[in-house]
């Protein structure tokens, strides 16, 4: 992975935090029966070389500059992974997907999020899985920061709402949708720059704190049906 990873960094995906992120996705996916995996909003498919290869996918997205990309990178690596522009609201796939990705998406659609899950069920096959992960507004860092009378940190400033572990889950189920697993990736701390000289991000108390409390870790995930 170092090679992807480097070439990942070249277009702009710089932070350790987000391959930590695709790993933790990755790794739930890759449990899970099917062949077919549709990536919603794959950017420039950097998570999807990280699914197995028993999987065919493919990914679309709304942006033209990074689908070209992310077809580039397949190209690269030789993997056979399919890309093409789509906006996910008006997307009309041929065929339904074993497995659905939606991951750092539905913070960036003005839709109501309960119209855009609607859109995932239809594009996954009865008893198939939908994994959703979003930015969590309670993370560590924010919490603290509210002690102190500071506003909320946004993960992205091109994002349009955060949530927190409540919103989210009762958007989920709100959506008759049936939460298998959640999880969670990635703690930012308050000072992060200096607080990463004692605890990389990938140091174990780091990654255990995500884990057994994804309350207050940066990212949610969610594995539905």
């Amino acid at each position: 992975m170092k090679a992807l990873k480097a070439l990942g960094k070249r277009y702009g995906y710089k932070g350790e935090y987000i391959y930590i992120r695709y790993e933790k996705v990755a790794h739930i996916v890759n449990t899970l029966k099917g062949q077919s995996v549709l990536h919603v909003g794959c950017g420039l498919g950097i998570l999807d070389h990280y699914l197995s290869t028993n999987f065919t996918v493919h990914g679309i997205d709304i942006s033209l500059k990074e689908v070209v990309i992310a077809q580039r990178i397949a190209k690269i690596f030789g993997r056979a992974i399919s890309y093409e522009v789509a906006d996910v609201l008006k997307y009309k796939p041929e065929r339904k997907f074993d497995i659905v990705l939606c991951s750092e998406v539905i913070e960036h659609i003005s839709a109501p999020e309960e119209e855009v899950i609607a859109v995932l069920k239809s594009f996954v096959v009865k008893d198939g899985f939908i994994v959703i992960t979003v930015p969590n507004r309670d993370q560590l860092r924010n919490r603290v920061r509210r002690l102190f009378g500071m506003p909320n940190v946004l993960m992205d400033k091109t994002h349009l709402r955060e949530y927190n572990r409540n919103e989210i889950e009762a958007i989920i189920q709100k959506s008759r949708l049936e939460i298998i697993k959640n999880d969670g990736a990635v703690l930012y701390c308050p000072l992060d720059s200096i607080f990463r000289i004692f605890a990389r991000p990938r140091s174990f108390i780091r990654m255990a704190i995500a884990t057994h409390a994804p309350s207050i870790s940066s990212h949610l995930i969610y594995l539905c049906k």
